[in-house]
């Protein structure tokens, strides 16, 4: 079920409330199948049969300013109710339950339930948009976006991190389009058996296309322009011989990558 009530403060201001109940259930390939080892990375990823539905609750109140000729400015608080969280976790052989030998050094990684009541998370969300069509010549095609989400959980949540920030510059002219979409996530937690956190992590991406006539048009597609890679560290612990601070786990690097195509539609 779900309810939602918008209230107009003015012509270009406006309040909206609204409540839904969402039932989430795992994927196919989450819950059924057989393991799958990557031998280059010692990784195992393997199914949880078990998994039930992951339920939510969720509130939501959004206060938007509209601006003239296309633009708006938005707060977003919502509170989330979740019974059942899915989390993905890595863990060790022993930590998974396993106890042969041909995997024991490999790290294992499965989708688990949260344990005890319902997880309370809630947080905030600043965006803007604004287009510069008032503005001369080729210009008036530019448009700028982005936002900030701030989230809180009751407890941490593998996967997921409490900052993400957005900014998207896109501009269309005739039959050029071209789009800059950049992403920063704040460190999150990787594991919640071993406590492993992922760094801070910047994406950038460019695409675009031109129309060439009708129904036919190049494209192309750019990512990871900042040839950034992920930076998994290992908490700091503490040892007979001394304290061993926070340690790198793993990196994983994945290059830029490329496309180019023709797109005919019919």
């Amino acid at each position: 079920p779900s309810a939602s009530a918008k209230f107009a403060i003015n012509d270009s201001t406006d309040l909206q409330v609204g409540y839904s109940r969402t039932i989430r259930r795992p994927e196919v390939n989450v819950l059924a199948g057989v393991w799958s080892v990557n031998d280059a990375t010692l990784t195992v990823t393997a199914p949880n049969p078990g998994l039930e539905p992951e339920i939510s609750d969720n509130l939501s109140i959004r206060l938007a300013k509209y601006f003239e000729p296309v633009g708006l400015v938005a707060v977003n608080y919502f509170h989330n109710s979740v019974q059942g969280l899915f989390q993905t976790e890595e863990m060790t052989a022993e930590e998974f339950g396993y106890t042969g030998s041909e995997y024991a050094g490999y790290t294992f990684r499965t989708t688990r339930t949260a344990d005890g009541d319902a997880i309370q998370i809630e947080g905030y969300e600043l965006e803007f948009n604004h287009s510069f069509d008032y503005l001369p010549g080729p210009w008036r095609g530019l448009t700028l976006r982005g936002s900030y989400t701030h989230t809180k959980p009751e407890t941490p949540i593998a996967g997921s991190a409490e900052d993400f920030a957005t900014f998207a510059v896109a501009y269309r002219n005739g039959p050029l389009r071209l789009n800059l979409n950049s992403a920063w996530t704040g460190e999150k937690l990787n594991s919640v058996s071993s406590g492993s956190f992922i760094e801070p992590r910047t994406s950038v991406d460019l695409s675009g296309s031109f129309a060439l006539r009708p129904n036919w048009s190049l494209f192309f597609s750019l990512r990871n322009l900042l040839d950034e890679p992920t930076r998994i560290v290992l908490p700091g612990v503490e040892t007979s011989n001394g304290a061993i601070p926070d340690h790198a786990g793993d990196y994983r690097e994945y290059g830029r990558s490329g496309t180019l195509g023709l797109r005919a539609v019919f």
